[in-house]
């Protein structure tokens, strides 16, 4: 939960002016007092004047070889500008051994070592300054932060707790779902296997009843057979019947005739 706003953190408070100005004062003095601490360590950036009264000359020299057109073109491009001369040669010569002297490899360290301290001095200077100016608006914005961060965990709190209870809803539903579907498939199968068997009843009736009409039309097929082919029979017996009564009948006419041409015949004779 986020802070009410009647809470305060101790350090929004507003100090007193005089309190600003004792620590400004105190950073300069802690300043003045490094500064004085690391010129007395490590003295200057700048050559000391022991070495230069020692070596001076060379040094000057090698200045002069530092800062003349090759050397610095060779410096930058060792590769593309290597020593073409004996002059060039003895520069370069001169300088990698001048640079290699123990001494001026210590007055190389002191150098780095002043700066290096001197660049930490004003870095922690200036944070301690802007740190002691800045806290306000500074700490301002990390409870800003803080309170969002917070505002987001609640948020992130309250939609997990809403995801976790849909998602509870949701397996609920599908729980209930599933067992609807169960259930409906349970009667499905019940259905089918109801209609299955009253179509299994049905076609069984319906053959009988198909195989009934069948043997009942067999049977007045027969009996029309029967009936035909005795019909049959009674007209090939009239016919036979006939055709025997005409054939008589042509025999006697036929021995009439006969007769009655023998008479003839002995009535002419």
């Amino acid at each position: 939960m986020t802070r009410p706003d009647t809470e305060k953190h101790w350090t929004r408070r507003e100090l007193p002016r005089e309190l600003h100005w004792q620590f400004v004062v105190a950073a300069m003095a802690l300043y003045i007092l490094g500064s004085t601490l690391g010129v007395t360590l490590f003295q200057s950036p700048n050559l000391s004047e022991a070495y230069l009264r020692v070596h001076g000359t060379e040094h000057r020299k090698y200045l002069e070889i530092k800062k003349s057109e090759w050397f610095m073109l060779h410096e930058e491009r060792p590769l593309l500008h290597p020593p073409a001369t004996e002059e060039q040669h003895e520069m370069a010569e001169f300088v990698n051994k001048y640079e290699a002297t123990p001494w001026f490899q210590e007055e190389r360290r002191r150098a780095s070592h002043y700066i290096l301290y001197f660049r930490a001095l004003n870095v922690l200077v200036l944070v301690a300054l802007f740190g002691w100016f800045l806290r306000t608006p500074l700490l301002d914005f990390l409870d800003g932060r803080v309170a969002e961060v917070r505002r987001g965990l609640e948020e992130a709190a309250d939609t997990r707790a809403e995801t976790e209870r849909l998602e509870a809803e949701a397996g609920r539903r599908i729980g209930a779902f599933m067992e609807v579907e169960e259930r409906v498939r349970r009667e499905a199968e019940d259905t089918l296997a109801r209609d299955a068997e009253r179509m299994e009843r049905a076609f069984e009736a319906r053959r009988a009843e198909l195989e009934r009409d069948t043997e009942e039309r067999l049977r007045a097929e027969r009996h029309r057979a029967y009936a035909a082919l005795r019909t049959g029979l009674v007209e090939e017996a009239a016919a036979l019947a006939e055709r025997a009564c005409r054939a008589a009948a042509d025999t006697d006419r036929l021995d009439a005739e006969v007769e009655m041409f023998t008479k003839l015949l002995e009535r002419a004779s």
